[in-house]
């Protein structure tokens, strides 16, 4: 069985040591029945370069892909509230986003999150991690479901923002589209008389 290297919190401090386990969630369980919320699970002997896994780099076609947008964001934290209220595991539910993303670079960024949480760290610093894709409040309201114990609600109120923010986004762009035709109309009427 393979051996794993921890660090952790427990009720006495930091914690550290070594433990065998299937995996590092296997590893990761193991800890939390111990007492220990894990910080940081890596394979004893693997080295940090391999530590990141798909973190390394993106490959040509994620690079030529758009940015991640809001929609998709607006998308994952939907489907993500429907998979965790249905009972799915966390883990398997971002496997099948992952799976089902259209865009390789968020297709990354997911399968970069699961990487993270299999290691034992927090959902909300997997999403910290991922150099700007989710914002602070994104990544704090994770935090506060992480802490509640709500996280499906939490992904359904993170929909709702981010819904309304593309609407308020719409609407000013509409407001301001008006004004923008009429001085630019006025400008061309300046032109012909002068």
């Amino acid at each position: 069985m393979p051996r794993f290297t921890y660090t952790g919190r427990a009720a006495a401090g930091a914690v550290d040591g070594e433990i065998e386990g299937v995996d590092a969630g296997a590893v990761a369980t193991l800890l939390m029945s111990r007492g220990v919320t894990p910080l940081r699970i890596t394979a004893s002997g693997q080295s940090e370069a391999t530590e990141n896994g798909p973190t390394v780099g993106l490959s040509l076609a994620a690079w030529l892909q758009p940015p991640v947008q809001p929609a998709d964001l607006m998308m994952f934290s939907r489907q993500l509230h429907t998979l965790l209220r249905a009972g799915v595991p966390i883990l398997r539910a971002l496997a099948g986003l992952q799976e089902s993303a259209a865009n390789l670079k968020f297709k990354q960024v997911l399968a970069n999150v699961r990487h993270s949480l299999e290691s034992g760290i927090e959902l909300s610093m997997c999403f910290a991690q991922q150099g700007g894709v989710f914002d602070n409040f994104y990544v704090s309201m994770v935090r506060v479901g992480e802490m509640t114990g709500r996280l499906d609600d939490i992904f359904m109120r993170l929909f709702k923002h981010i819904e309304f923010e593309q609407l308020m986004r719409q609407q000013v762009k509409s407001a301001l589209r008006y004004p923008g035709f009429v001085v630019a109309a006025m400008m061309v009427a300046i032109g012909v008389i002068n």
